[in-house]
């Protein structure tokens, strides 16, 4: 049986007492599909006494105080690293990498482990205390003059910057200096983790800016400036009924999900669904494009709007250009969709094109000649001209969600077969909105869920 590390054997016995009760573990070795999962998931996570929310696990002792755990995920997780937080605020342990198992000594544990990334613990006996430090692997990324973007300076938010604030949070290289009560308030992860024990104002292995302690996030700054706008200035939003900017809801949506806020989560998805009813407006969000809401969707798992999401990105008249190019904000931002999608949005694009065909406008193809037309020779003129019109260059998905309008779908046909188009079209936008998750391999509308990881 596989020996841990000395480094890992010591591991109870040197944790907080607090903490000591409350883990058996602080190892991880996951690597889940990153299409599928945020890049959080691939942090330490912090194991309590109960095992962890998985559907498959390997769970191994190795002795009575560490547990190695290793397991393909098959439902959501919270991200990680939020649930780190609390364990870096009471303590902080040294990683090193060269004092882990390799793949060599996990193998015989368990043979379905298919890929892992491993944190090494290394109890520092010098000091007597405790820290901990998440180390995810990062690719080492250089500026135009050569300098590491460790090297830039940290900046102070320029609005979420209280000096009554007790709490900094950084999130890439901004600080916000806020206050834990109102954090503790919006997010039960939060609260969590400053309801722990503090560390001492003399422990020098904590970080702190003019007395407060620094909480690094692996956030985006733009996010937390986004959602501190919703906690600290909602009432903007007020005005005469007017949505958020879209960078706002995403920020509501990732983060409320990430950090357990479930009214900023909900409220985020709300309006996102009503922002997708019809064809986006960006006009608050100058800085976003169609792709953009795809791809955030896609990354979200928003199943509930989704599959207009993609009717909207098959139907412009760039696609499937644009797959490859992207699309541009008004801003001259470029997004482009992940390649990962593009069969999806391909083969869904063939799909509604025979469906409307069948369902949407049939009456264009009919025999005439025994369908009680009133004058054959010009409703079989004026079917040509529409049928130029809708299917010419190529379908045009856009008119699936078109209203009936009788001089684009019945102009200059008979009183018989002017009705017949009606009823046709009506029940065929119906069958084709029951279809369009279906081409696009989505669950039937009643099936959707939103954050359906």
């Amino acid at each position: 049986m596989f020996s841990p590390p000395a480094q890992l054997a010591r591991l109870g016995y040197g944790l907080h007492p607090e903490l000591k009760n409350r883990t058996q573990a602080a190892i991880v070795c996951l690597q889940p599909n990153p299409s599928s999962y945020s890049g959080a998931h691939r942090h330490i996570f912090f194991i309590y006494t109960q095992r962890p929310s998985l559907e498959e696990q390997a769970l191994f002792t190795l002795t009575t105080s560490v547990l190695l755990f290793t397991a393909r995920l098959r439902r959501n997780l919270p991200d990680v690293d939020a649930k780190m937080l609390a364990l870096k605020w009471s303590c902080d342990l040294i990683c090193s990498r060269s004092d882990v198992p390799t793949r060599s000594d996990l193998n015989p544990l368990h043979p379905r482990i298919h890929s892992f990334d491993v944190y090494g613990l290394d109890m520092s006996e010098q000091t007597g205390s405790s820290s901990l430090s998440l180390l995810a692997k990062r690719k080492r990324v250089e500026g135009p003059d050569g300098a590491s973007p460790d090297s830039e300076p940290i900046q102070r938010a320029k609005t979420w910057w209280f000096d009554d604030g007790n709490v900094i949070i950084q999130a890439e290289k901004v600080q916000f200096r806020v206050h834990r009560g109102v954090l503790s308030y919006h997010s039960a992860i939060l609260s969590t983790m400053f309801s722990l024990p503090q560390p001492s104002t003399n422990d020098t292995s904590t970080e702190t800016v003019e007395g407060c302690p620094v909480v690094p996030v692996s956030d985006s700054a733009m996010d937390w400036d986004a959602i501190l706008r919703v906690f600290y200035s909602s009432v903007l939003f007020l005005n005469g009924g007017a949505s958020p900017p879209l960078e706002v809801v995403f920020a509501m949506i990732r983060l409320g999900h990430k950090y357990d806020m479930p009214h900023c989560r909900n409220e985020g998805i709300r309006l996102i669904r009503s922002a997708c009813l019809s064809t986006p407006n960006f006009s608050l969000s100058p800085s976003l494009s169609i792709s953009d809401l795809v791809q955030f969707s896609f990354e979200m798992r928003l199943e509930t709007v989704q599959a207009r999401l993609f009717l909207y990105t098959v139907e412009n008249p760039g696609f499937p250009e644009i797959l490859y190019r992207g699309t541009t904000s008004a801003t001259g931002k470029t997004t482009q969709i992940s390649p990962s999608l593009h069969p999806t949005l391909t083969l869904g694009r063939e799909k509604l094109w025979a469906e409307m065909q069948t369902h949407l406008f049939s009456y264009l193809f009919k025999n005439l000649d025994s369908a009680g037309c009133h004058d054959t020779e010009e409703c079989s003129k004026a079917k040509l001209r529409i049928t130029c019109k809708i299917f010419t260059p190529v379908p045009q998905l856009g008119y699936i969600l078109t209203a009936w309008d009788p001089d684009l779908f019945g102009k200059d046909l008979c009183k018989h077969c002017l009705a017949e188009a009606k009823a046709t079209v009506t029940e065929g936008q119906y069958t084709m909105m029951k279809l369009l998750p279906k081409a696009f391999g989505l669950p039937p509308w009643e099936c959707q869920k939103d954050l359906n990881f």
